[in-house]
């Protein structure tokens, strides 16, 4: 497997030159080393591979709850384009929508629309610009193609799953693309011993996005992460892209796991606890944090769910304003454990996830910022990442970390403190930070001093004079 490994490594670097700006010779000796050691567990499960696919093609339909919001969310979106005449003909027929069907036969004084006939075709009665309705249709029809998505079903622990974790030829991205805002954090995923790659794929692999020519690989119809607590006595699943599957993730349950070695689990819980109530006076109150109910045990989220030092993805179970953790425990008919009084079985049960990295530049430094593969010195030196910590110096061009700028006053503006330090002087009355071309020297004092300060010096210079003659 030696072989194969430095053979990865090198479509790695591969993959990594091509789409992060200022990485020519990636250092990943200890992301690999650190990676093989983290898997080890799961790729001994998976019988020695990396990647297992199920033998057969599967499909995953969206839920039901899933298709209405798709389709109030293009409603919306065709509300901001067209008419309100529209909108309710597509609402009407909501339920013909993914069969691109008109449901119900429409009759108006001067229109006619006859029931079976195409919805997405029905569009032109309601739309006369022919480049907004080639729009929501093209919109619409995408849609209606991804009602379901068939293909082989894996799970993973290959490194260029990882990078590819957002790059498909399928139409949806995330934060973790290679060049999103959470780019770095694919690689705190690699060095966990936690978190699977699950996903469809397409037959044949294909040249991705920001993948370069000579590393064709597998675009992702459809993916989620896994992650396995420490005791592997649950597992929870981050967002699903670019749908929500019901029927999939009980699939992945029911069918994967089992099968590869990862165990036999219960029915999937997709809830928390936001509120409790208060008992004298029966109103609701919302908790500070979300608790989940873990075998029997009412648990803080954050105290099941671990980021570890250094993290650097965006953890959908902790960070998300919308998704509801997905999760389920081990079913107790295996004879892994037992259930002491009733329910105390996952009472400890935690899931580490991430974990920090090496620059990948420079091969020393930890990275810091999400959207960078480099540490902060390399990024601000080399690379060309946007992030609200990084600004560009108004004076030299240069970028620097935003905590570390220097207000100067006369300018109202930020500056790096390289600026700050050798184009820049101290007036030596008011202590005010000035560029040195607005400070004057005073020969006679041997000082620098602001306008503000020369010009009071000699107000008060000329009152004193004032006050002398008539004092005489």
């Amino acid at each position: 497997m030696t072989e194969e490994i430095k053979q990865i490594q090198e479509q790695f670097n591969e993959v990594i030159a091509y789409s992060q700006t200022g990485i020519t010779a990636p250092k990943t000796d200890d992301l690999f080393q650190r990676w093989l050691e983290a898997k080890r567990d799961i790729i001994e499960a998976f019988g020695g591979k990396l990647i297992v696919e199920y033998p057969e093609t599967v499909t995953f339909t969206l839920t039901e709850a899933e298709k209405q919001q798709r389709v109030e969310d293009f409603c919306q979106m065709v509300a901001r384009m067209s008419s309100t005449d529209l909108v309710n003909f597509i609402k009407t027929n909501s339920e013909g929508f993914f069969n691109n069907q008109v449901m119900f036969q429409f009759n108006s004084d001067a229109l006619k629309i006859p029931k079976g006939m195409k919805l997405v075709k029905a569009f032109k009665f309601f739309e006369s610009d022919p480049d907004v309705l080639s729009k929501i249709q093209s919109a619409a029809s995408m849609l209606i193609q991804e009602n379901c998505v068939s293909g082989r079903l894996c799970l993973s622990v290959h490194p260029l799953d990882y990078l590819s974790a957002s790059e498909n030829n399928h139409n949806w991205r995330s934060c973790h693309a290679l060049d999103g805002d959470y780019r770095s954090g694919n690689l705190s995923y690699m060095v966990d011993s936690s978190t699977i790659m699950c996903y469809i794929k397409t037959k044949d692999n294909e040249i991705l996005p920001n993948f370069p020519d000579t590393v064709p690989w597998n675009s992702k119809k459809w993916r989620v992460f896994l992650f396995l607590s420490d005791d592997w006595k649950a597992i929870f699943a981050g967002r699903q892209y670019p749908f929500s599957s019901f029927e999939g993730m009980n699939f992945v349950k029911d069918k994967m796991l089992p099968k590869y070695g990862l165990g036999h689990y219960q029915d999937w819980i997709e809830a928390s606890l936001n509120t409790v109530t208060n008992q004298l006076t029966q109103e609701p109150l919302r908790t500070r944090y979300p608790y989940i109910i873990l075998g029997g045990y009412i648990r803080p989220i954050h105290q099941v769910i671990i980021n570890k030092p250094g993290s650097l993805q965006f953890n959908d179970l902790l960070s998300s304003s919308s998704y509801v953790p997905m999760y389920a425990h081990v079913d107790n008919s295996d004879g892994l454990f037992t259930y002491p009084n009733g329910f105390t079985a996952h009472c400890d049960t935690t899931v580490s996830i991430g974990g920090s990295v090496k620059c990948l530049r420079c091969g020393c430094e930890d990275i810091e910022l999400s959207g960078t593969m480099m540490c902060t010195q390399c990024e601000l030196r080399y690379g060309d990442c946007v992030d609200d910590s990084i600004e560009i110096c108004p004076c030299c061009g240069e970028r620097y970390l935003y905590d570390d700028g220097v207000y100067i006053q006369s300018l109202d503006a930020v500056i790096c403190p390289d600026c700050a330090d050798n184009s820049c002087s101290r007036c030596d009355i008011c202590g005010e930070l000035y560029p040195d071309d607005d400070l004057l020297y005073d020969e006679i004092k041997d000082r620098k001093i602001c306008v503000d300060c020369r010009d009071w010096e000699i107000e008060q210079q000329y009152l004193n004079a004032e006050y002398e003659r008539e004092r005489l």
